[in-house]
C-alpha cells in the first residue's frame, strides 16, 4: 500500500520562495540533478569543493591527473577545489552535488585536521566511497525535499552538518580520510589562501609575496599542509591547468602562453619538453586526440 504522505506537494510553497533565505548562497548547498546518457557534467571548482553522490546510473570523470574513472550508483567521490574536472554520463544518472568551501562546523574541521597524519599512510587514487545506511535514507529524504521545492539556506546548512554526523558515526576514520584526502589539513585558512590565490600568479615568488609570511615560513607551512614542496605543487597545478585548457578546441599556443605567463615561444617550448616531454604543438595533438577517441 502506498504511503499517501509521499504524494503530497510542499505546503505553502509561496512562503518558502519569498523568504530571504530561499536558495541563498551560504557557501554550502546541495544540488539535485537528473542527466541523460551522454551529457556533460561541469562543476565550478574555482571556489568550492564538490562531494558528488551518485544515486543512479554510471558516469566517467576526469579530475586532475586521474582520467576516465568510472563511477556507479551507490558511490560518492570528492572533487577538490581548483581541480581540473570534466565528466560525462554513461547512462541516465541521478546525483546530488554538495558544494562547500569547508565544513560548516568547527568540530568537523577539527576532526578532518586530526586525520592529517592518517592521510600520510594512505595512497590517494581518486577512488569512490560506498554509500550505505543511514546515508541511503538520508539522501532519499534530502532529494524528496529538494524536488518538492524546499531549498532554504538553513536546510542546506543543517543537512551539511547532518551528513558529517553520519559520516563520523558510521564510517571508519580511514574511510573518511580517504574520501576527504584532498582537503584534509591542519589549517583550512592557509589552504584557502593558497587555493584562492595560486591562479592569480605566475610564480611561487608572487604567491609568497601575497602572503604575510617570510619565504622560509611559507615554504615550511606549505610542506606541512600539502605534504609536498610549494615548487613541485605549483608545477603540478600549472601542468594540470594547461592540459585542461588544451581540451578546449579554440585554445591556441599563444593563448596558453598569455594565460600562464610565458613571455616567449622558446621558454614555453622548454617548459613543455621538461614537463611533458614534447613540444607545445605535440602536446595539443596528444590530448585532443585522447579526448576525441573517448
Amino acid at each position: 500500500m502506498k504511503n499517501p504522505l509521499l504524494l503530497h506537494d510542499l505546503l505553502y510553497i509561496g512562503e518558502h520562495q519569498t523568504c530571504n533565505h530561499y536558495r541563498a548562497d551560504v557557501g554550502s548547498g546541495f544540488i539535485y540533478e537528473e542527466l541523460e546518457a551522454g551529457e556533460t557534467e561541469r562543476l565550478d571548482t574555482v571556489r568550492r569543493n564538490h562531494l558528488l553522490i551518485l544515486l543512479e546510473g554510471r558516469c566517467s570523470l576526469d579530475c586532475n591527473q586521474f582520467s576516465g574513472r568510472d563511477f556507479s550508483a551507490g558511490e560518492m567521490i570528492l572533487v577538490p577545489r581548483s581541480a581540473a574536472f570534466s565528466g560525462r554520463t554513461l547512462t541516465r544518472v541521478r546525483l546530488l552535488d554538495m558544494a562547500f568551501e569547508k565544513p560548516e562546523s568547527g568540530c568537523d574541521r577539527l576532526v578532518l585536521q586530526s586525520y592529517h597524519t592518517l592521510c600520510r599512510q594512505l595512497r590517494y587514487d581518486f577512488r569512490p566511497t560506498e554509500i550505505r545506511y543511514p546515508l541511503t535514507a538520508f539522501f532519499d529524504l534530502l532529494v524528496f525535499c529538494l524536488k518538492n521545492g524546499m531549498s532554504c539556506a538553513h536546510l542546506h546548512e543543517m543537512k551539511h552538518r547532518e551528513l558529517f554526523f553520519y559520516l563520523r558515526g558510521f564510517y571508519s576514520k580511514e574511510e573518511i580520510a580517504g574520501l576527504f584526502y584532498p582537503i584534509v589539513s591542519r589549517s583550512f585558512d592557509f589552504r584557502n589562501f593558497v587555493f584562492e590565490n595560486y591562479r592569480k600568479v605566475h610564480s611561487l615568488k608572487e604567491l609568497i609575496d601575497l602572503s604575510p609570511m617570510s619565504r622560509s615560513t611559507f615554504l615550511r607551512r606549505f610542506k606541512s599542509e600539502f605534504n609536498d614542496t610549494a615548487h613541485d605543487w605549483m608545477l603540478k597545478q600549472t601542468c594540470q591547468r594547461i592540459v585542461g585548457e588544451i581540451a578546449c578546441p579554440e585554445t591556441t599556443i599563444k593563448d596558453l602562453m598569455a594565460k600562464f605567463g610565458f613571455d616567449s615561444h622558446s621558454s614555453f617550448n622548454r617548459f613543455c619538453k621538461a614537463n611533458f616531454h614534447c613540444t607545445p604543438s605535440e602536446l595539443i595533438r596528444r590530448y585532443r586526440k585522447d579526448v576525441s577517441c573517448r
